[in-house]
């Protein structure tokens, strides 16, 4: 049986994982498109240096909220996909986001974050 302490450390561990510059964003990246490369989310989250984002997904990786795909092709290719619990994630974000924009009128130019708020 886990102890209080246990629980709390795990979720002390997910809480600073998520909360670190851009994790939430490639949560909503790969979520958005289902499986993506490394290279191509280095595309659609600019400013992200390799370095960071390298970190960022072992993070991800290390506490379940992402999988890496491995190939086995010439040449290598791997493949980042959500999680159950990681899409579980997601869906939580999309509330809290609905529940933002709804209290406080705000608008997004983003057609993917139009369609899932409706």
């Amino acid at each position: 049986m886990q102890s209080n302490r246990e629980c709390l450390s795990f979720i002390e561990r997910i809480i600073d994982t998520v909360s670190k510059k851009q994790a939430l964003q490639i949560i909503t990246i790969i979520g958005n498109h289902g499986k993506l490369r490394f290279i191509e989310i280095m595309r659609k989250l600019p400013g992200i240096t390799p370095k960071a984002l390298t970190s960022r997904l072992r993070e991800l990786k290390a506490v379940g909220i992402v999988k890496r795909k491995v190939y086995p092709e010439i040449p290598p290719r791997a493949e980042y996909i959500l999680t159950d619990e990681g899409y579980e994630l997601r869906e939580i974000m999309w509330t809290l986001m609905k529940c933002i924009v709804s209290k406080r009128g705000l608008k997004s130019k983003c057609e993917l974050c139009l369609k899932s708020i409706k």
